[in-house]
């Protein structure tokens, strides 16, 4: 019985990785680094419609011998379709990031924009969805990276167990707030 959808999502997934191919080459043969770079934006755009064209193939891949081997049972019952994973260290259920909204941006403002949204995330948590959401990086080791760029914003304060919050303003004696940039506080002269 032939599967007409997955043919068709094979078919395109050809012409992506083609496509892919053409931009890779157009990429290394332009001649000014901004075309080079208009270039790369067409590849990690096709990136991503590959990455979802091979999700959409793997979920539409609905046939008998999927979860068996040479036609024989599989001994691992199918998990149920409404399974949450949920992180070890903190009992919270992963969170699920769609686009790519972080793509423009540096890894303290994708994780201001997510802490912003979320109040508090696992520094793992926030290594998952900025990457998730588009944010590059050629960095081996992501979380001393991340620590890095924390440290250098200001902005963040890590709440224990690697455990990430916005830092909240402190107010100062004169009513000023601390940290804040560009405020300066004006002292009062002493009254006699």
């Amino acid at each position: 019985m032939i599967n007409f959808p997955l043919m068709k999502s094979a078919t395109k997934l050809k012409d992506l990785v083609e496509k892919l191919g053409e931009y890779c080459t157009q990429m290394t043969g332009a001649p000014y680094f901004r075309a080079q770079v208009h270039m790369a934006e067409h590849v990690f755009d096709t990136l991503g419609d590959i990455n979802l064209e091979v999700e959409h193939f793997l979920k539409s891949a609905n046939h008998p011998a999927a979860g068996s081997k040479a036609g024989r049972p599989s001994r691992v019952p199918p998990r149920p379709a409404t399974t949450q994973i949920v992180h070890p260290e903190h009992d919270e259920p992963h969170l699920k990031l769609k686009g790519q909204p972080f793509r423009k941006m540096t890894l303290a403002q994708a994780a201001r924009e997510l802490l912003a949204e979320h109040a508090v995330l696992h520094g793992k948590d926030i290594e998952r969805l900025a990457l998730e959401g588009g944010y590059r990086t050629a960095s081996k080791n992501f979380q001393s990276t991340m620590v890095i760029a924390f440290q250098r914003d200001g902005g963040f304060e890590n709440v224990g167990r690697n455990r990430w919050r916005l830092k909240q303003p402190s107010l100062n004696l004169n009513g000023g707030r601390n940290g804040a940039a560009g405020v300066e506080v004006a002292e009062e002269a002493p009254t006699k």
